[in-house]
């Protein structure tokens, strides 16, 4: 559970959980209402590129070179493309785009596996889209909103951070893992780390893949 702009926002396990929270007789009794977030667009990340390419140059060239015989006109394209940031390190004069496109666009682009942008070849993959805190660790928020105490990547405890840690001769502890009273043994960025394997459930869960 955390705080929302306009409420609190509520993570359930499953449906069974879900529809017993919006059933749930205290919320009825004062007046607090229930809605279920819609569902979002999927993310792709586009890799290789030249990184001065900027946000409008990207739709049109990929376009242009990839999609003019799929969609009747730019405009049309745009409905279905939106990129939403640029990625990678910014002293490489290769960068990459993550972006969101429909459900039907993404099973294309998935299925291509690349697309042109100028004289590049660039790599088509599913991109998560997961924001996460480099403060508190947690998925969802930026550190520059976050006002919870800090969480230390390294050592999972609370009250420093990564670079302040006095431990990091010592193996790391995942600092989700350890909160949630969970087996935490790993570092807090592995990829195998199941609370990141869940939060990509729960964001797969409210993605609209147009299946």
């Amino acid at each position: 559970m955390r705080q929302g702009r306009s409420g609190v926002i509520i993570t359930t396990a499953d449906e069974t959980s879900w529809t017993k929270v919006v059933n749930h007789k205290n919320l009825k009794d004062k007046g607090l209402k229930t809605t279920e977030p819609g569902k979002r667009w999927p993310r792709l990340g586009i890799y290789g590129m030249d990184r001065s390419l900027e946000k409008d140059q990207l739709t049109d060239v990929i376009y242009k070179q990839n999609f003019a015989e799929s969609y009747d006109t730019l405009a049309k394209f745009k409905e279905d493309f939106s990129p939403l940031y640029r990625t990678g390190r910014r002293d490489n004069i290769r960068g990459a785009w993550v972006v969101r496109v429909t459900g039907g666009l993404r099973k294309k682009m998935l299925e291509m596996g690349r697309v042109y942008i100028g004289w590049d070849v660039c790599r088509v993959e599913d991109e998560p889209g997961m924001t996460r805190c480099y403060r508190c660790l947690a998925f969802g928020h930026l550190a520059g909103k976050c006002v919870a105490k800090p969480v230390c990547g390294h050592c999972g405890t609370e009250g420093h951070e990564r670079k302040d840690c006095g431990k990091t001769t010592e193996p790391a502890v995942c600092g989700n893992c350890k909160r949630f009273g969970r087996p935490a043994g790993h570092d807090v960025a592995s990829r195998d780390c199941p609370y990141y394997l869940r939060q990509l459930d729960l964001l797969a869960r409210i993605t609209d893949y147009g299946c």
